[in-house]
């Protein structure tokens, strides 16, 4: 059976305390790790692995899909002696469909009539049996991205382990990140760089970590990567690269603007759909700064208000308000949306219409004539 321990020296943990932690090794006979993070689930899985070979208990792996493993041939394995290994460890990914009733059985479970006989057994009920009386010399993992709770959950503690993998949140993911580049790498990951990091890669741990590898390598022994680090190798998201469109649109130098939209379009392959997005974004902004010009409100209290980070991208904003005025802005805002709503209704060419609108904010922003054609297309 699976052992538990606490902090307190395998003390009896008091009602409401946190649970305690479960002990790894070869007494773990069954083991669930549920959540869509996949490097979480396989981290779980090499470090049961590792505890089983560290008291010297060589291990034979067998996988199964679950998706269309038959239940007999998995607990098959599972009761069998190995040929070489002394420990097998039985993981079954797609756990989730690999208990998920069939169609059989929820026919059953509507009608009532229908009722299951002692020769067909659920899946379910085979591995909640198995998990009554597992054998010896054997760990089953089951391991899902998804994962419906039951019985299974409150019968595998007192044989084994669950461990929750969910994608951590923006900052659990940052945190770890700088632990593992201090524990793993021997360098030190600067906070910034690390919240960069999921800002431009999601907080799914697999690719955060091997890039946490790449930039080790390039910072060197005790060195430190820093948010130029993190910028220089890690390229951006095509969304990002979209949203980054707004500063050269409102910079006012058109053609090099127009060059940096050719490339978007041609090079990095941006879709029209969030171009058009970012600028209907960045045309709302500067009339709002606007209005609040009008109104003797501060751009730097709009910019707290609209959550415009770094802050001191409000002072782009603001220009473009002063040049265009909360009527011309209004003007725009109107063109723009209806330039997006032709796109999206088959109006003319996408690409065309992309860069219309970018021609015909950046020459209403400086104050020169607008495009002649300024209706959906």
């Amino acid at each position: 059976m699976a052992k538990r321990v606490t902090k307190s020296s395998g003390a009896t943990a008091d009602k409401g305390a946190k649970a305690p932690s479960p002990t790894y090794g070869p007494d773990v006979r069954v083991a669930l790790f549920k959540g869509d993070d996949a490097f979480l689930r396989s981290a779980y899985t090499d470090k049961l692995r590792a505890a089983i070979e560290a008291v010297g208990t060589p291990v034979d792996v067998i996988r199964f899909d679950g998706a269309t493993a038959p239940a007999a041939d998995v607990l098959d394995e599972c009761r069998s002696f190995g040929l070489m290994a002394q420990h097998k460890l039985v993981i079954v990914d797609q756990a989730d469909e690999f208990l998920k009733e069939s169609d059989d059985e929820e026919e059953e479970q509507a009608s009532p009539a229908l009722k299951r006989g002692p020769a067909r057994p659920r899946k379910r009920d085979l591995i909640e049996a198995y998990i009554q009386s597992p054998t010896p010399g054997a760990t089953l993992v089951l391991r899902a991205q998804g994962w419906r709770p039951g019985r299974i959950d409150k019968m595998i503690p007192a044989v084994g382990v669950i461990e929750d993998c969910e994608a951590p949140d923006a900052r659990k993911a940052a945190g770890a990140l700088v632990r593992r580049a201090r524990e793993a790498h021997g360098v030190t990951l600067e906070a910034d760089a690390a919240e960069l990091l999921v800002e431009r890669l999601g907080r799914y741990l697999g690719p955060l970590v091997q890039e946490v590898s790449k930039l080790a390598t390039m910072a060197g022994p005790g060195g430190t990567i820093t948010v130029a680090h993190v910028r220089e190798m890690v390229g951006l998201t095509r969304e990002e690269e979209a949203w980054g469109f707004q500063d050269w649109l409102l910079a006012g130098d058109i053609p090099a603007a127009m060059e940096k939209l050719r490339e978007l379009l041609e090079v990095s392959r941006v879709d029209e759909v969030p171009l058009r997005f970012t600028m209907i974004d960045a045309v709302k902004k500067v009339h709002a700064f606007a209005r609040a010009a009008e109104k003797g409100v501060s751009p730097q209290a709009l910019a707290k208000e609209m959550r415009i980070w770094p802050p001191d991208r409000a002072a782009v904003f603001a220009r473009a308000a002063l040049k265009a005025g909360p009527r011309a802005a209004a003007d725009l805002v109107a063109r723009a949306v209806a330039k997006d709503y032709a796109g999206k209704t088959g109006g003319g060419d996408p690409t065309l219409g992309v860069e219309t609108l970018a021609l015909d904010i950046m020459l209403t922003l400086s104050g020169g004539p607008a495009p002649a054609s300024r209706g959906a297309r």
